[in-house]
């Protein structure tokens, strides 16, 4: 395993995930979002992404979550993270899916030190009859000031007993986003946070002397309104710090194997936005991994996104930054044609996401 994009359950994502080449060190993260409403659900069917992981994971691994966001969540989500009888609605749920979708979900452990820890004990114990695997995903924003609230001590308690059922341990810690939203850098403040945080959990295996775990850095410096960060309305340029905060990471922590993952050039924080009065504006990551350049075109007429996409290809996008994927290749279809391949904001999300995953696998390759 060498890289785990974040992706939400979202239509954009996972189109973005549908066409990627996918390398067989590519592990994605599904958070679990609450799903479209119909007139028969008014709260979406979290069972309709089913198909799609499916498509894009058949005979993969992947790991599986339930978004911590409110603004993405419904009661079925929320009944996954009851503790009565070990968590038993989201260990029927990830066992439902592995089966109908002919995946290997690994599962993230369902946990707050508000939850009774015999309950947290018991679900991996469930876990364990039908996975080889399971994963613990941790904030490392809050953990300094949650340790002083003994958080520490319930941390050391779930890798006791994960420990104790001998499963292999995959360890997500998530600095999630990693700017503010004025744009600037906070990658020395959250590889701090995240060092105390990793330094707290090798500790504990340490004494444990436990070897079967792998520890995953999770970040995202994708801005939250990205012209409005940099204040260029037709045109301009976001800095990106994700693969720097995971270099500078792993060089931190001396001796350890830190995986990269990120959350595909997509905020952490994303929320749910109408879908109309949008301005059409194309995003492009360059091969450095440390700029994202988007062009926007204020227009009525249906060809916004073909003037963006021109604009894009004739004064901004250099040979050397050109790629073989299906995003790119979105790009420079619409600079040609007077129609564009893509008609809305979320499928240019998936370009952009697309562009990005491919980016990073090549990286991950040299």
């Amino acid at each position: 395993m060498k890289y785990v994009p974040c992706l939400k359950s979202s239509v954009s994502e996972f189109r973005a995930l549908s066409h990627l080449t996918m390398e067989s060190s590519t592990v994605p993260l599904i958070e679990l979002t609450k799903g479209r409403k119909t007139h028969e659900k008014d709260q979406g069917e979290i069972r309709t992404c089913f198909k799609k992981i499916k498509e894009c994971l058949e005979k993969r691994k992947f790991f599986v979550d339930i978004t911590s966001d409110e603004t993405n969540i419904n009661d079925e989500l929320r009944s996954f993270k009851q503790q009565s009888s070990g968590f038993i609605n989201w260990v029927a749920f990830v066992t439902e899916l592995g089966a109908e979708t002919n995946t290997t979900p690994i599962p993230i452990i369902q946990a707050t030190n508000s939850d009774s820890i015999h309950q947290i004990d018991a679900q991996i114990l469930m876990f364990k009859m039908f996975f080889e695997h399971i994963a613990i995903r941790i904030g490392a924003s809050g953990y300094s000031s949650f340790k002083t609230k003994g958080y520490d001590k319930f941390l050391r308690s779930l890798i006791d007993i994960s420990v104790k059922h001998d499963v292999f341990i995959y360890f997500l810690v998530d600095a999630e986003t990693i700017r503010t939203k004025s744009g600037r850098d906070l990658t020395p403040t959250k590889i701090s946070q995240a060092k105390l945080l990793i330094e707290d959990i090798l500790s504990a295996l340490d004494e444990l002397d436990y070897e079967n775990y792998k520890i995953i850095s999770l970040a995202s410096s994708y801005p939250s309104s990205i012209n409005q960060e940099h204040g260029g309305d037709s045109e301009g340029e976001a800095l990106l710090f994700d693969w720097t905060y995971y270099s500078e990471l792993k060089e931190t922590i001396s001796g350890t194997k830190l995986i990269y993952g990120d959350y595909a050039c997509i905020n952490a924080e994303q929320k749910p936005t109408n879908a109309y009065n949008w301005v059409p504006r194309i995003d492009f990551p360059t091969r450095t991994l440390e700029i994202c350049k988007y062009t926007r075109y204020r227009t009525d007429e249906v060809n916004g996104y073909t003037k963006c996409a021109q604009r894009l290809m004739n004064k901004h996008i250099k040979r050397e930054d050109r790629v073989d994927c299906w995003g790119f290749k979105q790009i420079e279809a619409t600079a040609k044609e007077s129609e564009p391949t893509g008609k809305s904001p979320s499928f240019w999300i998936s370009v952009r996401a697309n562009i990005w995953m491919t980016r990073i696998q090549n990286q991950l390759k040299t």
